[in-house]
């Protein structure tokens, strides 16, 4: 029994400002998961188990986000 194959496309975008001198700003954006695949787990490889070959569960988290900020000086 083969699994399927794993798809996860993740994606991080920043940008720097100086603020003055001695100042700086960085906004940061990060998904996980970004087209919101879903990724099931290996099916059951159990020949004595009544459920061989179904597959109960997913492996991967739904679409995540995170947002920063980070001052330097």
């Amino acid at each position: 029994m083969r699994g399927w194959p794993n798809y996860s496309e993740d994606l991080s975008v920043f940008k720097e400002f100086a603020l003055g001198e001695q100042f700086r700003m960085r906004l940061t954006a990060e998904g996980g998961n970004i087209f919101n695949r879903t990724n099931f787990c290996d099916p059951d490889q159990n020949f004595s188990d009544a459920s061989f070959g179904t597959i109960s569960t997913q492996c991967n988290q739904p679409r995540s986000f995170q947002f920063g900020l980070r001052l330097s000086y």
